[in-house]
Formats: structure tokens, C-alpha cells, sequence
């Protein structure tokens, strides 16, 4: 939790003291502004510091005695305050609605914790400027920190600075006035493009299923490349969502894993709109996952699973029908990506296998609006913002298409 730690001993516990002005009406109809400050060994006591013409004069004489006002306190509040602030109304919105979802809200502290307050959190957030943030930028760069992180960092930062917009804090939000936004792109790889370019290769993809094969993670890899996944919805699949006989095998996509604040792992959490969709498994895949299933039975000693079983759970002692967390899940996917030799897990994300999936289906010409429907997207424009890159290149194929499309132009003329 944020909190204490972020806002420090004089905004937790005692409430700070301001100077203050009292306004009376003059006999002859003029306003007298008279400023008051605490005494520093008095309890609950005020003197005054002089009766001025204007409010204005008040409250510099107030700031002369070494006290603020209301006004110019909340004018030099610290960006700790602002988040503590923000982060409580996220947790509230979680408790209500359930969104953000607590991972979220987990990964946000870390990053404030990390990145943010240390470097801002005592800075009144008026002094925060695009200047100082395009700079800052630039040295987390250069300390090795990635453009992803970079871009999340980014993120974050700018929803505070519109809570401290919606708190009448700034005015504007420095956010929008920086020159280089970070976009996640790898400056050492630039042409890598975020979604195309970090999807798997064929050998890299084969080369994760050989290495997992009887690990508990296997039958995510499998939903991830040949169902695109989302790593919630592969984690909260059950087995009576798969069809995995005959020659049609299905996957039903109908409900996520989902952490909340004081719940846990919830594993019934409903699909919404497109993204609750069935996915043709191909009889390959369906194959992998059976076979996975007979290794899993003798692993533990029995005749069949319930079918609310998950598919991928973990497999510590006592714990092998228990739903898969992030902490697990991570260090596991870690260890897959060392064991199949490939590149670093932070370019290849979990995410990376549900890339591979909508980047392999239009390489190989599906129309775009079913890609789109198969890996739940909102929309098809989602699908091509995401994806253009995926598309043939060759004109051939668009080349046969007019050809078949205007034939009726190259037809003989039936009029005399």
C-alpha cells in the first residue's frame, strides 16, 4: 500500500496548521483583511500579524511569518500526495466495479515505488514540467531501462497528472508536452515492430513446445499459439471449455482468471462482448493437449479429472488443482525461454504467443475480419492498427483478385 510511506510524518497523524484571514466589514463600507498565524508552543492559539487593504497583502504577510495558506499549500502539493491520492480512488474503483483488476493496481504501486516517487514525489507537482520528464526520459534510457518499461512508466505518470488536473492542482498536464514519448520501441532493434515483430518464429515456437512439454505451463503454450490466448484467459480455462475429441475440436472461450483485493485468484470471472468467442483447435493442438492430460492423470494417481478442473494449474504438492499467480507464472515462463534458448522474456512476453498466433493466420491470407473474430478483438480496424504489418506483401494474390472481379470487362460483347 502506498500511503504513509509516500506522504511522509506531516501529512499522516497531526493536521498541519496554516495562517489564515479573517475579513470585516468597515464602518464606511471597506473590506480589512486581517492575517492570523498559530503560536509555534501554543495549542489552538492565533495572533495576528497585521489588518491590510486586500487579501492579497494578507496572505503575503502570513507567508512572511514563515506559515502558508490554504491556497498556497494546495499550490505546492508534492506529486506523493497526488498519487496516494490516485491510488486510493483506483482501489476504490476496484472494490466497487472490479477495474482495475488488482494486478494492475500491483504493477502501478511498483512502478511509482520504483521509478516515480523517488525521483518526483517530493516535487510540488506545478514544478514538473515536460523539460524536466524529456530529460528524465533520457536517463532512464540510459541506466538500461527498457523502452516498454519506459512507455508504462509514461502511462502512469500521465494519469496523475490528470488527477492533479481533476484536483485544480495544474492546469495543464506536462504529459502531453513531452517531445520524445516513450512508445515501447527497442532503439537497438528499431525496425523490430512491437506486435509482428514479437511474434515467434516456427523453430522458436517448436522449440518452446519441445522444452515444456511436460511442464505445468505447457498447456498455456499450446492455447497461446493455436487459440491467442490472453494470458487470463488461458490461465482460466476450464476442461469442460475444450472440446478435444472427434474432428472438429473446439476451444470455448467464456471466462478469465481474474485477482482481486481481499478475493484471491477468482476463476469464474465472465468473458464480455467479442472476447467470449470459440476458436477451431487444429487436430495437432488437440492432440498435444490430450496427450498432456494422460501425463497429468498418472502424475497424479487418477481415473479422470472433474470437468471444472483448470487446464493449466500448478504443480506443487497439494496444490495441483489451485489456480496458476503471477509471481509462479513468471518465474516459470522465465525458466521455458532459458531452456528453449531464446532471447530475453522481456521482449518475448507470455503475450508473445498470442502475437504468434494472429501474426501466423494473416501471413497465411485470413481474411481480417475473421482473424479479428478468433482473437477477440473489438473490431477488425483493432486487428489491422495492431497487425498491418502481418499482411502478404505480394500483389499476386490482390492482382488474381481484380482479375476475377472485372472479368465481365475482358467479356465479348453480346450487342450487335
Amino acid at each position: 500500500m502506498l500511503g504513509q510511506g509516500m506522504l511522509g510524518s506531516a501529512a499522516v497523524g497531526q493536521a498541519p496548521k496554516f495562517g489564515s484571514v479573517q475579513v470585516r466589514t468597515r464602518k464606511d463600507g471597506s473590506k480589512a483583511y486581517t492575517a492570523t498565524v498559530p503560536v509555534k508552543h501554543g495549542e489552538g492559539t492565533r495572533v495576528s500579524v497585521g489588518t491590510f487593504d486586500s487579501e492579497h497583502a494578507a496572505h503575503q504577510a502570513i507567508l512572511r511569518h514563515g506559515w502558508q495558506t490554504q491556497a498556497s499549500a494546495k499550490s505546492r502539493a508534492p506529486l506523493a500526495f497526488v498519487a496516494d491520492q490516485h491510488q486510493k480512488a483506483r482501489q476504490q474503483a476496484h472494490h466497487d466495479k472490479g477495474k482495475p483488476s488488482w494486478a494492475t493496481l500491483r504493477a502501478d504501486e511498483n512502478i511509482l515505488a520504483k521509478y516515480i516517487l523517488p525521483k518526483f514525489g517530493k516535487t510540488p507537482v506545478a514544478d514538473i514540467g515536460p523539460a524536466a520528464l524529456n530529460s528524465w526520459y533520457l536517463d532512464l534510457g540510459a541506466q538500461g531501462v527498457t523502452p516498454g518499461q519506459r512507455r508504462k512508466i509514461h502511462i502512469v505518470l500521465n494519469q496523475l497528472m490528470k488527477r492533479a488536473i481533476g484536483m485544480e492542482l495544474v492546469k495543464a498536464n506536462p504529459c502531453t508536452g513531452v517531445i520524445d514519448k516513450p512508445t515501447g520501441q527497442r532503439e537497438d532493434d528499431p525496425d523490430r515492430d512491437d506486435y509482428t515483430q514479437q511474434a515467434f518464429t516456427p523453430a522458436e515456437a517448436m522449440a518452446l513446445l519441445e522444452v515444456s512439454t511436460t511442464d505445468w505451463a505447457f498447456p498455456f503454450t499450446v492455447l497461446g499459439l493455436f487459440v491467442g490466448c490472453r494470458k487470463s484467459e488461458g490461465l482460466g480455462l476450464f476442461l469442460q471449455d475444450l472440446q478435444l475429441e472427434g474432428t472438429k475440436p473446439v476451444a470455448h472461450i467464456r471466462r478469465k482468471l481474474e485477482e482481486r483485493r481481499g478475493q484471491g485468484l477468482l476463476t469464474d470471472t465472465p468473458t464480455k462482448g467479442r472476447d467470449k468467442r470459440t476458436v477451431p483447435l487444429t487436430q495437432h493442438a488437440a492432440g498435444l493437449l490430450r496427450e498432456y492430460q494422460k501425463h497429468e492423470l498418472k502424475r497424479r494417481g487418477l481415473r479422470k479429472f472433474d470437468p471444472r478442473d483448470l487446464v493449466t494449474t500448478a504443480q506443487r504438492e497439494g496444490h495441483e488443482d489451485k489456480p496458476v499467480w503471477d509471481e509462479v507464472f513468471y518465474s516459470a515462463w522465465k525458466r521455458t525461454m532459458e531452456k528453449a534458448g531464446l532471447p530475453d522474456d522481456r521482449r518475448f512476453p507470455p503475450h508473445s504467443l498470442r502475437k504468434t498466433f494472429v501474426t501466423s493466420l494473416l501471413r497465411a491470407s485470413a481474411p481480417v475480419h475473421e482473424v479479428s473474430a478468433l482473437a477477440g478483438h473489438k473490431d477488425p480496424s483493432i486487428t489491422l492498427k495492431f497487425y498491418a504489418k502481418a499482411l502478404p506483401e505480394d500483389d499476386s494474390r490482390q492482382r488474381a483478385h481484380a482479375e476475377r472481379a472485372f472479368k465481365f470487362v475482358n467479356a465479348p460483347s453480346t450487342q450487335e
